[in-house]
């Protein structure tokens, strides 16, 4: 997709940052920030979140496609075929393991950090921060 938003609209569909059916927003502002922070409402036992986005280098030729089983194959970072990652898969061994906090920290390619932060702000600037903003956005309360 382009840069300006006429490049990024195609047939009517506007295309954004994200893994090609999820915005990134929706991806990861609850991982980058909602659920960070000390006395945060929405993480009240204050567990630990590691961030990390795995780049999409799915299986692109049609023998690459057939070996990877008709899905993205070892390296896909989509989020229908992430399972399907070796690198997903062997941190999620990792936590599985009790070894996470060793082994797997924060990982960004994206600006989600930055676009986080706005989203964070605005809501802010709202009044939208009280206990309940989360819950606002899904049932207006």
């Amino acid at each position: 997709t382009g840069t300006s938003a006429g490049e990024r609209v195609k047939n009517g569909v506007y295309f954004g940052d994200g893994d090609g059916t999820v915005p990134l927003v929706s991806l990861g502002y609850m991982c980058t920030r909602g659920w960070r922070g000390q006395n945060n409402l929405r993480n009240p036992a204050n567990a630990r979140v590691i961030t990390r986005e795995y780049m999409d280098e799915s299986a692109g030729t049609t023998a690459e496609v057939l070996e990877a089983g008709l899905r993205g194959g070892p390296r896909s970072g989509t989020h229908l075929d992430i399972l399907g990652n070796h690198e997903f898969i062997w941190d999620l061994l990792a936590f599985a393991s009790g070894q996470a906090a060793e082994k797997v920290e924060d990982r960004f390619f994206s600006d989600i950090r930055n676009i986080s932060n706005r989203v964070h702000e605005r809501l802010h600037a709202q009044g939208n921060e009280s206990s309940n903003w989360f819950g606002s956005l899904f049932y207006g309360a």
